[in-house]
């Protein structure tokens, strides 16, 4: 952490200590903003600031070894007035000024000995008692604060950040959340500019939620990366084939206390790699029903884009029904299984062909009546099995004839843009017929 941000705009940067004899001068203050005046021999100290870097810009300067109504610290700004002087000093034991920048002068918003002695042992990491084990918070040179196991930061009572080593085997960054569903929701925000909007997008939450939030006129949006490598962050090296890049896990708590993986998205790089090359593997893992379960493979997307089901697929269509009249399908139909009533006589039309696209109907009366299949252009072609002996068809139309038995069945499966493979069975001949 670079800096300490309070809420009200006032940034406090890193900490300079003066122990050393001698000014402080502008080049020492480079990213500081608490200067403490702590010289191993007393004398008097004369402090030439930088120039701010923003309005609102505030500077800390304390008399920490508590002489300085014997060797008086002289502040001078690089440019504007302090308080409407050319300079300001402290002359107090213990004293201390909070100087805040208006981009063109200083004002002296709190002076005198408004630091207590133990404050300045706060700020310079040391708290009662000897030794390292002491030291309950500390606020290094470049503005990185440390706390001891169990230390957290606290918003109200409300959420809480810590670091917690009461779990034996796993010490743990925690983020702690409200319970929810009312003003106050366990949501944790990523996002730009997200800061005092009332966006009221989460009211009534009661899960731990993260959301990523991404605005702007760019066509991209928020996004969630796994990075893997075998050397480290500095010296990153070349991954293994077959080395996991990524893992999304989800638990059910099946028994008191015990914690069953129900399902994983495993990222693996799989293949040949090499420079620009990182081919990709995407394992689907579901968890069988069964007493102890096991983490199964269902489905995995090699980097040839091949979809491998580990059981087979079951393809189900929410548009399929009975059809009694005529109907255009579309390919958000395929996959469905149609009944058709014959009691008139109407037409079926197919998309277009697709690879993959499948449609299949099954007759479910002997109505004295003709149902054509087609896609008005496309050829058909296939074969049929009549009353067990298959019969080779091709053709543009598919005809169901009048009086066809309960049962006969035929499916249409997109081979390329031009054609379907028609399979089917029917009972008697000529209950079929492409043409």
């Amino acid at each position: 952490m670079s800096s300490r941000h309070i809420r009200g705009n006032l940034v406090f940067r890193g900490v300079l200590e003066k122990t050393a004899a001698g000014d402080i001068v502008a080049a020492d203050m480079v990213n500081k903003s608490v200067i403490l005046v702590n010289k191993t021999v007393g004398a008097a100290t004369a402090i030439g600031l930088r120039a701010m870097s923003y309005d609102g810009e505030a500077l800390i300067i304390t008399d920490a070894l508590g002489d300085a109504g014997t060797n008086a610290i002289t502040i001078t700004p690089a440019s504007g007035t302090i308080n409407g002087a050319s300079t300001y000093t402290i002359s107090e034991n213990y004293g201390s000024v909070i100087l805040l920048w208006d981009g063109t002068n200083f004002t002296a918003v709190a002076t005198g000995n408004t630091v207590s002695a133990a404050e300045i042992a706060f700020l310079n990491g040391v708290t009662a008692g000897t030794g390292a084990v002491s030291k309950a918070l500390v606020l290094d040179a470049n503005g990185d604060v440390t706390m001891p196991d169990l230390g957290s930061i606290g918003f109200g009572g409300v959420g809480k950040y810590s670091w917690d080593t009461t779990d034996a085997n796993a010490n743990k960054m925690l983020v702690q959340l409200p319970t929810g569903g009312g003003v106050d929701v366990p949501v944790i925000m990523i996002g730009q500019a997200v800061e005092g909007i009332d966006m009221a997008i989460h009211d009534g939450v009661t899960e731990p939620t993260l959301c990523i939030l991404g605005v702007g006129a760019v066509a991209t949006g928020p996004r969630q990366e796994f990075r893997k490598s075998r050397g480290t962050a500095t010296a990153p090296t070349v991954v293994t084939s077959a080395d996991d890049i990524g893992q999304i896990d989800a638990y059910a708590c099946v028994a008191a206390a015990e914690w069953v993986r129900s399902c994983q998205i495993l990222f693996e790089c799989t293949g040949t790699i090499a420079t620009t090359r990182g081919p990709g593997v995407i394992t689907f893992k579901t968890a069988t029903d069964a007493a102890p379960s096991v983490l199964t493979s269902a489905m995995t997307i090699a980097a040839n884009q091949v979809v491998t089901a580990l059981s087979g697929f079951v393809a189900k269509s929410l548009q399929a029904a009975a059809i009694t009249t005529t109907r255009v399908l579309t390919i958000a139909d395929s996959g469905g299984c149609f009944s058709v009533a014959k009691t008139t006589a109407y037409a079926i039309t197919l998309p277009t062909p697709a690879q993959g696209i499948r449609f299949k109907f099954l007759v479910l009366d002997t109505g004295a009546n003709i149902v054509t299949i087609s896609d008005g252009a496309a050829h058909l072609m296939g074969v049929v099995s009549v009353n067990n002996v298959n019969t080779a068809m091709t053709g543009t139309t598919l005809s169901l004839a009048s009086g066809g038995s309960v049962g006969d069945w035929v499916e249409f499966e997109g081979i390329d843009a031009t054609h379907y493979l028609v399979t089917g069975a029917c009972i008697a001949a000529a209950d079929i017929t492409i043409a």
